[in-house]
Parts: C-alpha cells; structure tokens; sequence
C-alpha cells in the first residue's frame, strides 16, 4: 500500500429510528456534521493508531438538552469520513461506520 497523509475528516450523524422502554417510537433530534484537520502520515506497508473525536462537547451538551426523560436512547448512525492524499498524489477516502446510543446513563458508582 501506498503511504498516505490525511488532509481533513467529516464526523455526520444520522438519527435512526429509537424507542423508549415502553417500545414508544422516538425520534432523536438532528445533530450538524463537523469538519476537521488532523496530522497523520501512515508510511507505505505499515499500520498507525490514531483517535478522533466522534462527537464535540458542545453536541453532548446540546444533547443532554433534550434527555428529559431518563428511559429515552437515542441512536445515530455515526460516519466519520478521512480524506488522504497518497505517495502518488490521489485522493483516497476511508469510511468507518458505527452506531452510537445517547441516552441519561449513569455510570457513577
């Protein structure tokens, strides 16, 4: 493989159909999509671990503002797209998909 540098990313959401615990469908509110730079070199046949921040403070805040109701979960398909630019000067993209619950967890014992 070619070695490759990242030249941006773009983390979206996609609310997916949710239920509370009564199986009541909710719909989980619109969250923006945001843009970045990040500074990674991933050098020709070889592997390098990296982390991006999947959802900003600011959303889980904006998020918390609607968890009014402690049995409610939210789901988001979540995309994060890195854009490169390998040895050869093409443009390459990577999608990575995941699926993320949001809900009033209380993990503080």
């Amino acid at each position: 493989t070619p070695a490759l540098e990242m030249t941006g990313y773009e983390v979206s959401f996609q609310p997916l159909r949710s239920y509370d615990q009564a199986d009541n469908p909710i719909t989980p509110p619109s969250v923006g999509a945001y843009w970045g730079a990040y500074d990674v070199m991933i050098p020709s046949a070889s592997e390098v671990s990296f982390r991006i921040t999947c959802m900003e403070y600011d959303q889980k805040v904006y998020m918390d503002s609607f968890l009014n109701a402690i049995d409610w979960i939210f789901r988001y398909r979540v995309n994060i797209s890195m854009e490169f630019v390998d040895e050869y000067d093409e443009e390459r993209e990577i999608t990575v998909e995941r699926t993320l619950y949001f809900g009033a967890y209380n993990n503080c014992d």
